[in-house]
């Protein structure tokens, strides 16, 4: 059964990145860059950075309480800094991916862009 579980949450790692490949222009994003917003190309291959993405990754993922939406966020992490990206069935969804990937990446270091609807 672990093994099912496993495979669930590259799955969905996989369509998270490939939901999130998509640019609005040809201009490469860069975290330091004010406005500017990460995809998954600008994630970090460095193995610090890729621990840090993939201790949130699974955090989330193992969360079931989540809507399948907020466990498929797309996290991109370079040079430590962590953008969520995505869709949140609620605020409080939102909230909760920002608690984690903040406690894994340092309080200043998570720029949370996941979107939510809005209210009534």
């Amino acid at each position: 059964m672990l093994g099912r579980k496993a495979f669930g949450a590259m799955a969905l790692a996989v369509l998270a990145v490939l939901a999130a490949c998509g640019r609005d222009s040809g201009t490469p994003a860069h975290p330091d860059v004010p406005g500017s917003t990460p995809t998954a190309q600008d994630q970090s291959l460095t193995p610090d950075d890729i621990a840090i993405t993939k201790r949130i990754r699974q955090s989330v993922v193992a969360d079931e309480r989540l809507s399948v939406a907020a466990r498929n966020v797309a996290i991109v992490t370079a040079n430590g800094r962590v953008s969520l990206r995505g869709h949140a069935a609620s605020a409080s969804e939102k909230a909760e991916i920002g608690v984690r990937a903040r406690e894994i990446a340092g309080v200043e270091n998570v720029d949370n862009q996941i979107e939510t609807p809005a209210p009534p």
